[in-house]
C-alpha cells in the first residue's frame, strides 16, 4: 500500500479505553474523554470537530472502561464514528493492536484520548512519510520535569532514548500523544495487553522519528490539569 498524505484517506484511532484512575478525582462516573467544557461540549466533541476540520475520515474510538457511556453519547449527538471495544483492559499498545481490523490506511493516526495540542496533521503525515519511520511522535518542549515522559533525539533526528515519567530531570521534549504509524507497526505488536510508551516504543527507538510542535499541551488526567481544559477550544489540527 503506497503511503498517502491525503487526510481524507487516513484512519485515526483515539485511545479512550483506559480505567481513568487519575481522572477519578475529577469524576468517577464518566470516562475522561467525556470531560465537559460546558453543558453541551465535551473533550471528545473538540477532538472530533478538529479532526473533521482537518479532513480526517471517520475516527475509530478504542473503548473499554465505561464504553457504553461513550457509545450512547456519540449516538445521541449523531457523531459519525466507529468503535473498537476491548472486553478487558488492553493498555495503550494493546488497544492499537486490537483495532487492527478497522485500519485500512497506511499510515494511520493515533491520539491519546486525554490530551491534545495544536499540530498540522498534514505536515505531520508528510514528515512521517519522508522520514521513512515506522512511528512518528509529536513532541513539544517543556521546562516542567513532572509533566510526562521525555524523548531524547539523536543527531539523525531519530529517537535516541525514552525516559519514563518520574525519572526525567530538567527541561526537554515531551511526548504529546499524537502519532503517525506505518502499518508495519502491527508486525511488532503482541496480541495481549501492553503499553505503547513503556513496552514497545523504547525497543524500536531507531524506527521512531519526532515532529516538534510549539503548542501548549493540555492533559486532563488530573484535577489540577483538568482546570485548564477550556484552552482546547483554541487548538487546531490544520
Amino acid at each position: 500500500m503506497t503511503p498517502s498524505t491525503d487526510l481524507s484517506k487516513i484512519d485515526a484511532l483515539i485511545l479512550c479505553g483506559g480505567l481513568g484512575t487519575r481522572f477519578r478525582e475529577v469524576s468517577d462516573s464518566i470516562p475522561k474523554i467525556l470531560a465537559p467544557l460546558d453543558e453541551n461540549t465535551t473533550f471528545l466533541d473538540i477532538m472530533l470537530d478538529r479532526l473533521e476540520e482537518a479532513g480526517v475520515r471517520t475516527p475509530i474510538l478504542c473503548t473499554g472502561y465505561l464504553s457504553e457511556i461513550i457509545e450512547e453519547y456519540c449516538h445521541k449527538k449523531g457523531r459519525s464514528v466507529r468503535f473498537s471495544k476491548e472486553e478487558t483492559p488492553m493498555g495503550t499498545g494493546g488497544a492499537i493492536a486490537h483495532a487492527y481490523r478497522f485500519v485500512y490506511s497506511n499510515p494511520f493516526l493515533v491520539f491519546n484520548g486525554d490530551s491534545l495540542c495544536s499540530v498540522s496533521l498534514r505536515e505531520l503525515v508528510k514528515f512521517h512519510i519522508d522520514s521513512r519511520a515506522w512511528t512518528t511522535l509529536t513532541v513539544l518542549a517543556t521546562e516542567d520535569p513532572s509533566f510526562g515522559g521525555r524523548v531524547v533525539i539523536g543527531k539523525d533526528g531519530r529517537v535516541w532514548e525514552f525516559i519514563e515519567k518520574g525519572k526525567e530531570v530538567g527541561a526537554g521534549l515531551v511526548n504529546a500523544g499524537i502519532y503517525v504509524m506505518s502499518n508495519a507497526m502491527f508486525e511488532c505488536m503482541p496480541n495481549r495487553s501492553f503499553s505503547l510508551e513503556k513496552d514497545l516504543l523504547p525497543n524500536i527507538c531507531t524506527l521512531c522519528a519526532c515532529f516538534e510542535t510549539h503548542s501548549e499541551l493540555i492533559d486532563i488526567g488530573t484535577l489540577q490539569r483538568f482546570k485548564h481544559i477550556d484552552k482546547v477550544r483554541d487548538f487546531s489540527l490544520l
